[in-house]
């Protein structure tokens, strides 16, 4: 979800700066395509993008609509049907074999903001966009969103429709898939008339955090915002945690495992021990033991994971808590069998394993695996 986020907040910071955008969003998707309902493309006022929708095929007829949409504020709904072999149309010869409906439309800053505030506070927002308005009188592109409970605010979706039904019930209303997807598109009904929306599940962006702020930490860390990750960096050597360092960290701290505030340590948290040094790794170890977080991963060979279990408590004055709280959590050497070394290589190779515990996945060659592809967890 960190494109989604990324995205947003350059729409918010255009919006709020008196420059509207247009925002170009996958409503649905029949057959294969390259991305997914829930897509999206962010057409600032001068004609510049940020995110796809596509490989490439639609991005610059979706850049022109939305320079019109962004000025005038009226909803467009683009189908694409690339199901013909010659695909001759769009002259892409993408050959996805898919029809794509494009909703392109101009979002509300108080959507943007909203939304962002709920995934920053670590929350799961549900968001509803207004597709086809039909009869019932709301507007193509209208938007409401609040928590899957029912909790949080409506938007001006719910402002302009009376009657229409609370965002908990909607969030019901559509069947819900169970493959992983974080969009459903339907129609419901309204005291006016049916309408299709795109009811979307937003999950905050998951975070590596990197515990160790030494030569092969910047690599680490722009692969990993690379691979979507938010990205926290920690080191008790203020020399070493320099935001110059690490440009595409989110935030880099300078604090020593026993100042290290717990909002650090979330269920959404995978983290990375790094600092090569065998009493700082016990430090932030105690740590992580005891803390909720999914992934605890130990740079480092074997043996020397070894030696530091068995001096845990020379180390940090503590004995080693219980092995079934932290055993299934702690993989060290950190990574999958790719191959390669250095800085780089084992970045690659740390990330891929992470995002492949937090989507679920067992990592194999996609060629050897059957069906349809999913996006998440299966």
């Amino acid at each position: 979800m960190r494109d989604l986020e990324d995205i947003f907040e350059a729409g918010l910071a255009e919006s709020e700066a008196g420059r509207p955008v247009a925002m170009a969003l996958v409503a649905g998707v029949e057959g294969s395509a390259y991305r997914h309902a829930g897509a999206r493309m962010l057409v600032r006022s001068g004609g510049a993008a940020e995110g796809a929708v596509s490989g490439g095929c639609l991005e610059n007829e979706l850049v022109r609509a939305g320079a019109g949409v962004a000025a005038t504020g009226e909803a467009q709904l683009m189908t694409y049907d690339m199901r013909t072999d010659e695909d001759a149309f769009w002259g892409s010869g993408s050959g996805c074999a898919g029809l794509v409906r494009v909703l392109v439309h101009r979002p509300e800053p108080e959507i943007l903001r909203g939304v962002l505030d709920e995934l920053r506070a670590g929350r799961t927002v549900c968001l509803a966009t207004v597709v086809d308005p039909g009869k019932s009188g709301i507007p193509a592109g209208s938007q409401a969103f609040g928590t899957p409970s029912g909790g949080g605010e409506e938007g001006p979706m719910g402002e302009k429709a009376a009657g229409y039904p609370a965002l908990a019930d909607l969030w019901n209303v559509l069947p819900w898939p169970e493959d992983g997807r974080r969009a459903v598109y339907g129609r419901v009904e309204t005291p006016s008339g049916d309408m299709a929306v795109l009811v979307e599940r937003l999950t905050p962006a998951p975070v590596i955090l990197i515990l160790g702020a030494g030569h092969d930490a910047p690599a680490m860390a722009d692969l990993a915002r690379t691979a979507g990750f938010r990205v926290l960096v920690a080191d008790h050597r203020p020399g070493y945690a320099a935001a110059s360092r690490f440009p595409s960290a989110d935030h880099v701290f300078a604090v020593a495992p026993e100042k290290a505030p717990d909002s650090l340590f979330t269920p959404n948290t995978y983290v990375v021990v790094m600092t090569h040094q065998l009493e700082w790794d016990a430090r932030w170890l105690k740590r992580l033991l005891v803390a909720d977080v999914p992934y605890i991963g130990l740079l480092g060979p074997r043996d020397r994971a070894r030696r530091l279990l068995a001096q845990f408590s020379d180390w940090t004055g503590s004995p080693l808590p219980p092995a079934e709280k932290w055993e299934h959590r702690l993989y060290n050497p950190v990574g999958l069998d790719l191959g390669g070394e250095g800085p780089g290589p084992v970045a690659l190779s740390a990330v891929a394993q992470i995002a492949a515990v937090a989507n679920g996945r067992d990592p194999q060659h996609l060629s050897a695996r059957w069906g349809a592809l999913q996006v998440g967890a299966p």
